[in-house]
């Protein structure tokens, strides 16, 4: 399964440890016995860490799957507060993207003309539409110092 899902076997052992793959079954030997649905499971589990759950929320997680059909509206609910957690961080992380970009262009321009203070002081005619925006925000405070 390790190699499967790219998990570290000492991570499946911690996981299982934690009681988040609860279905999970065993073989004579006592070697752990994934199935289907324990791909599945950790496929889930993955992903609700890269959502930000720490390892309880999961593991209550995974206390309501075992629940059944009666858990469904809790499950339901959970994803969608994630869904909005993880659309405001892409958010985010697009306004960082339009920064680092901006200044990719800037840095580049700079580094073309061997002149800093040339690219500083264009005009926002002259600077890509789609790095105005960004610009502005970079630069919102006035030469005076805001007095």
């Amino acid at each position: 399964m390790s190699k499967l899902t790219g998990i570290p076997v000492s991570t499946l052992r911690y996981y299982d440890n934690e009681g988040l793959m609860p279905f999970l079954k065993r073989k004579n030997n006592n070697e752990r016995a994934f199935t289907q649905e324990e791909y599945e499971a950790l496929q889930v589990i993955e992903c609700l860490k890269k959502a930000g759950l720490s390892i309880k929320d999961i593991k209550n997680f995974m206390l309501l799957v075992s629940k059944g059909n009666e858990s469904l509206k809790e499950r339901f609910e959970l994803f969608k507060r994630q869904r909005e957690v993880i659309q405001q961080e892409i958010t985010k992380l697009h306004e960082t993207l339009n920064i680092i970009e901006y200044k990719c262009w800037y840095y580049e321009n700079a580094v073309k003309t061997n002149d800093e203070e040339s690219i500083k002081k264009l005009s926002d005619k002259k600077i890509p539409k789609e790095f105005r925006e960004v610009r502005k925000k970079l630069h919102c405070i006035p030469n005076d110092g805001g007095k």
